[in-house]
C-alpha cells in the first residue's frame, strides 16, 4: 500500500524502527507459540532434498516452546500480587483509588504485562477514560514494541513525549502532549480529524513498563534475547527432525528387486501396509528386509544441551531444566525454579516495575480528574497524590526461608550488627531507607493498636485457639489445675 499521508513525514521513526518491530514480533511469536511457519521455512533451507524437507516440515510442532517456558519461569514479580494504596488518605479517597485499580483491570493483566515486557521489550501503558455501557470507565491502553514507535525526551530517556501505535484494525493512534490523533493506513487524518481528542494535560500520559534493564543504546530491547530466540527455533527444528527420524524407525526398510514392467498398475508404491502385486515369476522378485538403526536419542540430547545453554544466560542452572530424552517421554520440557532463583528474578524485575507503576498512577489521577468519571473530584492534586502513593511487592521467599532469615537477623541484632530496617531492605531491595523506615513504623503502629484493642476488651490472641476472652482463659486454666489436683489425690 502506497502511503501518501502526512503522518509518516511527522513520524520518520516508524520506518527507521521497522527492524526493531520485526524483532519484537518474532519474540512475541516465540512466546505465544505462533512460530510454526518460521520453523517450516528453516526445514526447506537446512535440508537439501526438498521432498524430505516437506516431510520434516509436517512434523514441526511448537509444543516444546523454549522461549515461552523461560519467560513464564522468569516473570514472577506479580506472582504474589502488588499492593497499591494512598497512605494517609481519608476513607473516601482511599476507596476511590481502590475502585480505579480494580476498574482498569491491572490486577488481572499485570502478570501478562510482566511477561510481555520481559520477552518483547517495554510495554507502553497509557491511561484513558472511555464510555462503557453509558458510564465513564478508566481503561489502560497497552502497546507492545511490535506495534508502536516511541519518541522520548533526549535528556531523560525514560520519559515518553509521544507514541505512535498501529491498532489491530490498521488505524494509527498518536498520543502526544496535545491528546489523541487518529490516522488511516495511508497516513491521512481519520475522518478529517473528527475523531481527534485533546486530553488537556500538557504532557504525554504514557509510561514504559519494563522487566529487563535498559541498555544505554537500546531503550526498546531490540537486541535482547537474541540467543534465546535462536535456541527456541533450533529446538523446534531439531524436535521435528527427530520425530521424522523416529517415524522412519517404526518399521524395517523393505527392499524389493523386480522388473518394473511387471508391477501391476494403479498401485501405491512403497505403501507401509498395502501389498504390492507383480505380474511376474516369483523367481524374478527378491525381497530384503533391513532393520533401521538410527537413534533419536542423539537429537533429544542435542535439544537438552541447547535448552541448558539458553537458560543459563538468565541465571537459571541447566539442572533446573527437565527434558526427558528417551523414546517414551520424548522430550517433556519444563523448568523448575528454586525459591532462590525466584527471589533473584524478583529482585531484578521489581525495581523496574515499581518505578513504572509509581509513574503511572499519578498520570491515572490526572486523566481521571480531567474527565467525567465519578471519582474525578475525589482524587487529590498530583503532587499530593504522588506523595501519598505507595506501591509494594511481597517477598516471594518460601516460609522456611523467611524463618531462617528472621533467625539470622535475631542473632545479628543482639550483637548490634543489624536492625529491622536493614532486614526489610535486604528482603525488598527496591525500597529506599526512608520507605523501609516508614513501613516498619507503620507495622509497629498497627501491632500496637491491635494489642491496645485486645487489652481494652480483655481479649487475648492464642495462635492455636484464636481470639479468647479472659473468662475463657481463666476457666480453662482452672479446669486444668483441678484435673492436676485430682490426679495427685488419686496417686496418694
Amino acid at each position: 500500500m502506497r502511503r501518501t499521508g502526512e503522518l509518516f513525514h511527522f513520524w520518520p521513526e516508524w520506518d527507521l524502527n521497522e527492524d526493531h518491530r520485526k524483532g519484537a514480533a518474532l519474540r512475541l511469536e516465540l512466546y505465544q507459540g505462533g512460530y510454526k511457519p518460521r520453523v517450516q521455512s528453516i526445514c526447506g533451507k537446512r535440508i537439501r532434498d526438498q521432498a524430505t524437507a516437506k516431510e520434516v516440515a509436517r512434523c514441526v510442532t511448537t509444543a516444546h516452546g523454549l522461549a515461552g517456558a523461560v519467560t513464564d519461569a522468569c516473570c514472577v514479580a506479580y506472582q504474589g500480587g502488588a499492593q497499591r494504596e494512598l497512605r494517609g488518605a481519608d476513607a473516601a479517597t482511599a476507596r476511590a483509588f481502590a475502585d480505579l485499580v480494580v476498574e482498569c483491570g491491572i490486577a488481572e493483566d499485570a502478570g501478562s504485562l510482566n511477561a510481555l515486557s520481559w520477552i518483547s521489550g517495554p510495554v507502553v501503558v497509557a491511561p484513558f477514560v472511555s464510555q462503557v455501557r453509558g458510564e465513564p470507565r478508566l481503561c489502560l491502553s497497552t502497546m507492545t514494541q511490535d506495534t508502536c514507535a516511541v519518541r522520548r525526551h533526549p535528556s531523560a530517556p525514560e520519559v515518553i513525549e509521544a507514541v505512535l501505535h498501529q491498532r489491530d484494525d490498521g488505524i494509527f493512534a498518536e498520543l502526544s502532549a496535545w491528546g489523541w490523533k487518529y490516522y488511516d493506513e495511508k497516513g491521512h487524518p481519520l475522518g478529517g480529524g473528527a475523531y481527534d481528542t485533546a486530553h488537556g494535560l500538557g504532557y504525554c500520559p504514557a509510561v514504559g513498563l519494563r522487566s529487563r534493564p535498559r541498555l544505554a543504546f537500546g531503550w526498546d530491547g531490540a537486541l535482547d534475547h537474541v540467543g534465546l530466540a535462536d535456541a527456541a527455533l533450533e529446538v523446534s527444528f531439531r524436535m521435528a527432525l527427530g520425530m521424522w527420524v523416529r517415524q522412519q524407525n517404526l518399521a524395517d526398510l523393505v527392499i524389493i528387486t523386480a522388473p518394473i514392467k511387471n508391477v501391476a498398475k494403479r498401485q501405491a508404491l512403497g505403501h507401509p501396509t498395502r501389498p504390492l502385486y507383480f505380474n511376474a515369476d516369483p523367481n524374478q522378485v527378491r525381497v530384503d528386509v533391513k532393520p533401521r538403526s538410527t537413534s533419536v536419542v542423539d537429537y533429544l540430547a542435542e535439544i537438552a544441551a541447547l535448552s541448558g545453554a539458553a537458560v543459563s544466560r538468565y541465571g537459571i542452572p541447566p539442572s533446573a531444566v527437565s527434558f526427558a530424552n528417551d523414546n517414551s517421554n520424548w522430550g517433556t520440557l519444563s523448568i523448575a525454579m528454586t525459591p532462590g532463583a525466584l527471589a533473584a528474578q524478583r529482585k531484578k524485575q521489581v525495581p523496574l516495575l515499581r518505578r513504572a507503576e509509581i509513574e503511572l498512577w499519578p498520570m491515572v489521577a490526572d486523566v481521571v480528574r480531567m474527565s467525567a468519571h465519578r471519582h474525578a473530584r475525589r482524587l487529590p492534586p498530583r503532587a499530593t497524590f504522588a506523595e501519598m502513593l505507595r506501591v509494594q511487592f511481597p517477598d516471594l521467599a518460601e516460609p522456611d526461608e523467611q524463618l531462617k532469615n528472621l533467625e539470622a537477623f535475631g542473632a545479628a541484632q543482639k550483637h548490634g550488627v543489624a536492625n529491622v530496617v536493614d532486614l526489610l531492605m535486604k528482603l525488598r531491595p527496591e525500597l529506599s531507607r526512608a520507605e523501609a523506615e516508614e513501613e516498619v513504623a507503620a507495622n509497629y503502629e498497627d501491632y500496637a493498636a491491635r494489642l491496645d484493642w485486645l487489652t481494652r476488651h480483655n481479649v487475648t490472641l492464642d495462635p492455636q485457639r484464636g481470639v479468647q476472652g479472659i473468662s475463657q482463659i481463666n476457666g480453662r486454666a482452672g479446669g486444668q489445675r483441678s484435673g492436676e489436683v485430682r490426679r495427685e489425690e488419686s496417686d496418694q
